[in-house]
């Protein structure tokens, strides 16, 4: 609304229920606006992806008072994406988490029959970094929840609340997993989990028969893997900033460690494969054909 010469959002205030707090939001991807809505004299209403709001027309000059009326009662106009289903802390209880067209993610502490999503401490961590679409995904009879969104991954150990987050390097798109189950079950998760993924490949060099030998105090000892996942362990560690180094060794034809360092000196080692990390070239711009035009 224009006020003092200005224009001001309008927007929809709620309360949550267990704390009290106040937000307010601005409506947003309208579809259809009413200007003469409810009748004679009538109002104007706005018609959104959140639902119906009405101008208040409390006001004489109806210019004052930004605060829409929502036409939703209390219910939420919203698209689910895919919902997590989890085993609660209390007894007799399912924690539900879901991704949402729009103003998602939320939860439920109490079988779907509230959605106060993470207001309190003991919610924990919350979704403020997933954005729009994606999904969430239970892990059959357990207290684990899953919310993945293209390179964003965040898991929960109490069902939805206190979410950690992983983002997957390299412009991965991370898709809806899948879990093993127990021997004799078609609920109970054994603990492995996959999910399809697509990702650029890492900007290592691999170098076969070669052990790249590390300077004094310089190795990272990052444990025995697989060839491959010596490679991811020093990928993920470097881009994430948990580790500094630029080159790594897999000693597969002896205990299979893995280590990490800034350098090193190549030399040949039968069964050894070391990996260099490149420097990714720079992106040209669109339209520009590298050649000053």
């Amino acid at each position: 609304g224009c006020r003092a010469g200005k224009w001001e959002p309008m927007f929809d205030r709620r309360i949550a229920r267990r704390t009290g707090a106040v937000r307010d939001r601005v409506a947003h991807d309208f579809q259809a606006i009413n200007i003469d809505f409810g009748g004679d004299p009538g109002g104007v209403a706005f018609g959104s992806d959140q639902g119906v709001f009405m101008k208040n027309v409390s006001d004489a000059d109806m210019r004052t008072n930004l605060r829409l009326i929502s036409g939703n009662g209390d219910m939420s106009n919203n698209i689910i994406m895919h919902p997590s289903i989890a085993m609660g802390e209390e007894p007799h209880t399912r924690y539900l988490v879901t991704a949402l067209w729009d103003w998602g993610p939320v939860a439920s502490w109490d079988n779907g029959t509230h959605w106060p999503s993470w207001q309190t401490a003991d919610d924990g961590s919350a979704l403020g970094f997933f954005g729009e679409g994606g999904g969430c995904f239970g892990v059959g009879r357990s207290v684990y929840s899953l919310c993945i969104h293209h390179h964003n991954v965040a898991r929960s150990s109490r069902g939805g609340k206190n979410f950690s987050r992983f983002v997957v390097p390299n412009g991965a798109s991370v898709g809806a997993p899948a879990f093993a189950r127990r021997a004799g079950s078609r609920a109970e998760p054994s603990g492995l989990i996959y999910a399809p993924m697509t990702m650029e490949a890492p900007a290592w060099e691999v170098i076969v028969d070669t052990e790249v030998v590390c300077g004094a105090g310089e190795a990272i000892e990052l444990g025995a893997h697989t060839r491959d996942g010596c490679l991811a362990r020093a990928d993920i560690g470097v881009q994430h900033g948990w580790h500094a180094g630029a080159a790594a060794v897999w000693r597969g034809a002896t205990d299979s460690s893995c280590t990490l360092c800034a350098a090193g000196s190549p030399r040949h080692r039968e069964g050894a494969v070391s990996f260099v990390r490149r420097a990714r070239p720079a992106l040209t711009p669109i339209g520009h054909d590298g050649a000053g035009g």
